[in-house]
């Protein structure tokens, strides 16, 4: 048994030699993410300009991963442009980093995910050619990834399980830090220069072409019936909406969007099994053809949502996703030759279209018409209040007041006032925003993870934890003490067998507190107390937890109080 534990370790360091000779630009990327990594952890003190920076290497790097790669199968491929290509990923990246935005929104980081998911499928076709099965190739890949994922979790526990069980034996007092560092240099060093360890040479690529006896089985006995049946029921249930005239806007797209996904990923994989058995032919030669009515109702749904409400990302990538599909399934019904890389080329076209230039999701729900989101309020050209419309509609116009706030500017919104602010809806509309779980940078955020600390009460009489959610009026008490909160003012109040003797506000108690930490994390378990003297008591508030966003919902405060009375 531990012959076989040592050559399962001799094995893994031995690839990962051959890794470090085959990928020097991914074993420096790694390196310089371990780094990075560690300094963030050790350092929480950066001021804000330099932890944006870091932030902004730091993905950078994380798009370098699969980017840095290119050169060297390029050059496995025959093609002597490894230093060229090399040199090109550096002028490209430079110039991502240049546009990132300060601070980082989240159309950035939208643009980001996207181009990452893009730069990962472009790394699967550089050695197409080289394969008789291209989704025999992605199957290898998904496999080597998991595997990876199974050896980082193991070495990771570990690894800390051995210190964990060295400080406690030994009583020491290692650094808590160091679990997140060894964390770090896991994923960073070991997980990336392992896969690509393991990663096939373009010369060994042509010999994988059997699929594995499993997926074979889970693709002909578990998915395809699914999909088959799924597909039934749809029929079932778009004949229900014909006899009833309803139509289920938002249900539809969720009904229709994953399973036209999940049933092309599952095309893709059949295409050169599909001549082993009967069932799987027609499946193969009928499904482009009946995946076609849902597909249709998907459109009809996601562009009468767009006439009433305008486009957004969301919406944006549902059209994309679902002309993806489209576009798949009349290529796969119509090819005689079917080529499967054809599939991700489309997917990267469509990707990198809706990030950039003029029909971008950004662009599009720009430009588009907004006066249909406004449809109820609208009066001589104007915004007239409206408190009395459904919370469907209160809640549509606050998604699209809240998408405009953190991704382009209202001075686009031609019928709002010039002045406008989100702070100021229910001024102009009428009602509060009405987004229950929407998130701003303008909020105030503070997390105390002190769980373990001593300090000083003498003198104090009486300690509450209360947990506060803004938007609820609150009651704790005891025989002699009553602590409330008012929703409607948000202010706390204490009371002393029924006599009011002190009130806080809870804006200016969550300001006072944002004016001392000034967004800063806390160090020490002093600089989360805020103090109060009043005639008859004295109030020491420990915060604990703080989200504030006087424009939203869902605001919560969560403290100790104590209480010192003064007779």
């Amino acid at each position: 048994m531990s012959v076989k534990i040592f050559d399962i370790f001799n094995n893994i360091i031995l690839k990962l030699k051959i890794s470090f000779k085959r990928f020097p630009e991914v074993l420096f990327v790694s390196i310089m993410i371990v780094i990075i990594g560690i300094m963030l952890n050790h350092e929480p003190n950066f001021t804000d300009e330099i932890l944006e920076r870091f932030e902004k290497i730091m993905m950078i790097l994380c798009l370098s991963v699969p980017l840095s790669a290119y050169g060297k199968l390029l050059y496995e491929n025959g093609k002597k442009v490894r230093v060229v290509t090399d040199i090109v990923v550096v002028f490209t990246l430079f110039i991502i980093y240049l546009t990132i935005p300060s601070p980082i929104n989240n159309q950035f980081m939208i643009r980001f995910a996207i181009l990452i998911v893009s730069s990962i499928l472009a790394f699967t076709l550089i050695n197409y050619y080289n394969t008789k099965n291209y989704s025999i190739y992605i199957l290898k890949l998904i496999s080597n990834f998991f595997i990876t994922l199974l050896y980082s979790i193991i070495l990771y526990l570990g690894i800390i399980s051995i210190i964990f069980t060295v400080e406690k034996l030994f009583e020491l007092s290692i650094n808590q830090e160091i679990y997140f560092d060894v964390f770090i240099i896991i994923c960073g060093l070991f997980s990336i220069t392992y896969f690509f360890a393991i990663l096939p040479k373009s010369k060994n690529i042509i010999e994988l072409i059997e699929y594995p006896f499993v997926l074979k089985k889970l693709l002909f006995f578990i998915i395809i019936p699914l999909l088959t049946i799924y597909t039934m029921i749809l029929y079932l249930y778009f004949g229900r909406i014909i006899i009833l005239k309803e139509f289920p806007i938002n249900l539809l797209g969720h009904l229709v969007l994953w399973y036209g996904f999940i049933s092309t990923i599952a095309m893709f994989f059949i295409n050169k099994v599909n001549q082993e058995n009967k069932f799987i032919m027609k499946f193969y030669k009928y499904f482009p053809v009946a995946i076609m009515v849902p597909l249709f109702m998907l459109f009809l749904a996601i562009f009468k949502r767009i006439s009433n409400y305008s486009i957004t990302p969301p919406r944006y990538f549902v059209i994309i996703l679902g002309l993806w599909i489209f576009g798949c399934m009349v290529y796969i019904f119509f090819s005689k030759k079917f080529k499967s890389n054809f599939l991700v080329i489309a997917a990267i076209c469509l990707l990198l279209i809706s990030i950039y230039g003029p029909f971008s999701s950004f662009s599009l729900s720009k430009k588009f018409p907004k006066d249909s989101v406004f449809r109820n309020m609208i009066e001589n050209g104007e915004i007239i209040k409206n408190n009395e419309i459904s919370d469907i509609n209160k809640k549509e116009i606050s998604n699209f007041i809240n998408y405009f706030d953190e991704f382009h500017e209202f001075k686009d919104i031609k019928i709002l006032p010039e002045d406008f602010e989100i702070s100021s809806m229910e001024e102009v509309f009428g009602f509060k925003n009405f987004d229950y779980y929407g998130s701003s940078y303008n909020a105030i955020r503070y997390y105390n993870n002190y769980e373990d600390y001593v300090i000083d009460i003498s003198g104090y009489t009486y300690v509450a934890n209360v947990n506060l959610n803004l938007d609820e009026s609150k009651k704790i008490q005891n025989d002699k003490i009553e602590i409330k909160y008012e929703s409607k003012d948000k202010k706390i109040i204490v009371l002393q067998e029924n006599i009011q003797i002190a009130d806080v506000l809870v804006e200016d108690l969550i300001n006072d507190y944002h004016k001392k930490q000034k967004g800063r994390s806390i160090e020490t378990i002093n600089e989360a107390i805020i103090e109060y003297d009043f005639d008859l008591v004295k109030l020491k508030f420990i915060i604990k937890n703080v989200y504030y966003d006087e424009s939203r919902f869902n605001n919560y405060l969560e403290f100790q109080l104590f209480l010192d009375i003064i007779m």
